[in-house]
């Protein structure tokens, strides 16, 4: 029997689910009644009020009761997604990249300071097929100029001196929320000193697979994805870099993770900002 939500006290079709969130309970197939927290941890303020026919509902009859409504169709709603993570050196990291679906895939390619991401399909100089050209004038922060030094940039520069990325520019937080963000170099170089690291390929793909050095049953694996520079996916399956918040300073680059078959750069590596990488977020 799929799982009845029952409303007690109310005969109406239209229903706030900030304002009365205390009105639901769950009934499972059993027949008992049981208060699921009543919502209040999974209900956001960014839900303003939903309808009967745009939650699936069915009308509510004269007891009071909703027969039929099938939980799964908003349980994003009533139980968001969350990411898993493994905590190592102090510091929880994603088991996979921003956008990804496995461990595995590449997920979305980010220029630094940009929450915006894109495949590698989207990736491109010309054409109206292309959603992004990565190029140095297709820049945040460029000002639609051809740069070359960190001063013309129009934030993260030497006027500013920000030297992390402001939340407001992390692609980690944009696009999972919660106390995502991306880490800064000094966590990658962290994370680096507290596991063991072997170049290898996880279900036919490339990359590096990161043993904790204390706890062996805690692993990461990163796909060695390439980047995006131009219009086009370089160096896929043989080079690994992914962005650290934190810029680099005197010229357009930032500190990345950068790593490849016999070389390992633990966030001290940099990358021009207007570069496509993938991005690991990070809680700590």
């Amino acid at each position: 029997m799929a799982d009845i939500y029952t409303i007690s006290s109310t005969t109406t079709n239209t229903l706030n689910p900030i304002r009365d969130k205390s009105l639901y309970s769950l009934v499972d197939g059993s027949g008992s009644s049981t208060i699921v927290n009543k919502l209040t941890s999974a209900l956001t303020s960014s839900i303003s009020s939903q309808t009967a026919s745009n939650m699936n509902l069915v009308p509510v009859i004269n007891d009071g009761k909703m027969q039929g409504m099938d939980i799964s169709t908003f349980k994003d709603i009533l139980y968001p997604v969350e990411h898993e993570y493994v905590e190592i050196g102090g510091v929880k990291w994603a088991t996979m990249n921003i956008g990804a679906t496995a461990v595995t895939d590449t997920g979305l390619y980010f220029q630094w300071g940009d929450t915006n991401g894109y495949l590698s399909g989207q990736c491109g100089s010309s054409g109206t097929t292309y959603a992004k050209p990565f190029t140095i004038t297709a820049y945040k922060f460029s000002g639609g100029r051809s740069i070359s030094s960190d001063s013309a940039m129009t934030k993260y520069n030497n006027s500013d001196r920000k030297t992390v990325l402001d939340i407001c520019d992390d692609a980690a937080r944009a696009n999972w929320g919660g106390s995502w963000r991306m880490p800064t170099k000094d966590e990658y170089a962290a994370l680096g000193a507290s596991v063991n690291t072997a170049w290898t390929q996880v279900d036919g793909v490339n990359g590096i697979l990161c043993i904790d050095k204390t706890n062996p049953s805690k692993t990461l694996f990163f796909p060695a994805c390439g980047y995006l520079e131009g219009g086009s996916l370089d160096y896929p399956g043989r080079v690994g870099d992914y962005w650290t918040s934190s810029r680099y300073s005197v010229t357009t680059y930032a500190y990345h993770l950068n790593f490849g078959s016999s070389f390992l750069n633990w966030g001290n590596g940099s990358s021009e900002r207007n570069r496509g990488l993938p991005v690991r977020g990070v809680i700590g």
